[in-house]
């Protein structure tokens, strides 16, 4: 009768870890609606960065079964790996990794702007998942790297608020660049940018 007792606690147990983990672990989506990436896809302008931020913010609101992000027809096997390898992750490290994979890829082939704007459309899902592990306590440290890389990507696409708010991001979680100016001197070089881009 005892052991009955003990597996019935444990089942139950494993049941609401289950359960608590699914309700914890909010998923970004990117819409698969065709019509909607080719809509950005002909130049129309991409959500503004605050409402990435605030998607970020309010993603844990909601749970998501799968994520899924509408390649475009050209995209190459090492893009299209990297985001079957985020869609299929099972934990938050798994799905880290290869998001800054995808987002590498997308700035290596930042001359053909199909990759260019695929690499902006992951803006949001990517700052829902750094909110997610600096939330999470977790021991994944954030990269520098992916900021700057998607930074330069909104910078190329004409997006430079976003890019500036991107910069402004990693300078919240303490991040560099790499560079000597860090991304203090990014921002302002993408103020400049935007000051001739509105003569």
């Amino acid at each position: 009768m005892k052991i009955i007792a003990i597996i019935i606690i444990v089942l139950i147990g494993v049941y609401l870890y289950r359960r608590n983990k699914a309700i914890s672990t909010p998923e970004a989506t990117v819409n698969d609606d065709s019509s909607q990436f080719n809509e950005k896809s002909e130049g129309l302008s991409t959500p503004k960065f605050e409402e990435l931020v605030q998607d970020s913010k309010t993603e844990s609101q909601a749970v998501f079964d799968t994520q899924t992000f509408m390649l475009f027809d050209k995209a190459n096997d090492r893009l299209k790996k990297h985001v079957d390898n985020i869609e299929q992750a099972e934990i938050l490290e798994d799905e880290y990794r290869a998001m800054i994979a995808a987002i590498a890829e997308c700035y290596k082939q930042k001359k053909d702007m199909e990759y260019v704007k695929f690499g902006v459309s992951l803006s949001s899902a990517f700052l829902c998942l750094c909110e997610r592990i600096s939330k999470d306590g977790s021991l994944i440290d954030l990269k520098g790297v992916s900021f700057m890389q998607l930074a330069t990507l909104l910078n190329d696409k004409g997006d430079f608020d976003e890019a500036i708010a991107m910069c402004q991001q990693a300078m919240d979680y303490g991040l560099t660049d790499g560079t000597v100016s860090g991304f203090s001197g990014r921002k302002s070089r993408i103020e400049k940018a935007k000051m001739r881009d509105e003569k």
